[in-house]
């Protein structure tokens, strides 16, 4: 018989470490986008 608990427990720290990465990526990536939407993309969104 399988070990659902042990399985559960696996399950669940992939998900968390999962998790954690698209935070970090998040997290790194929020600069970089500021940067690259500019003055003049905003200025353009702002329009409508």
């Amino acid at each position: 018989m399988p070990a659902y608990n042990e399985m559960y427990l696996a399950l669940f720290r992939a998900t968390e470490k999962a998790a954690n990465i698209l935070i970090e990526a998040q997290q790194k990536m929020r600069g970089t986008l500021h940067l690259r939407i500019g003055y003049g993309a905003k200025a353009r969104y702002n329009q409508k």
